[in-house]
């Protein structure tokens, strides 16, 4: 004899995988990652100079994400789409760890 409830519930384990206590802090960390990202994406638009602390680190952190997509994917017509691609990967990884 099963009851509904426990049928419902092993329904919902089959169903979609039980997140991991991690996720919430693996979603903040590509939420201000993306926004590190868009920062340089700014910052490469304005003439700000680059040796400044602040420009430094923004480039650091975001540059073993978006440097080695820049050497597979140069630039196009003067645009550089690394940065775009990096968001979409990010992006890419999130469903994958969420099973979407």
């Amino acid at each position: 004899y099963i009851d509904l409830l426990t049928l419902f519930c092993f329904f919902l384990m089959i169903r979609r995988p039980p997140r991991s206590t991690l996720f919430p802090y693996t979603t903040l960390f590509r939420s201000v990652y993306v926004m590190i990202i868009l920062a340089r994406v700014v910052l490469s638009w304005l003439p700000v100079d680059r040796d400044q602390p602040w420009a430094r680190f923004i480039v650091d952190v975001t540059e073993p994400t978006v440097g080695p997509i820049r050497r597979i994917l140069p630039p196009l017509g003067g645009l550089d789409f690394s940065p775009l691609v990096a968001m979409l990967l990010l992006q890419l990884l999130r469903n994958m760890l969420a099973g979407r």
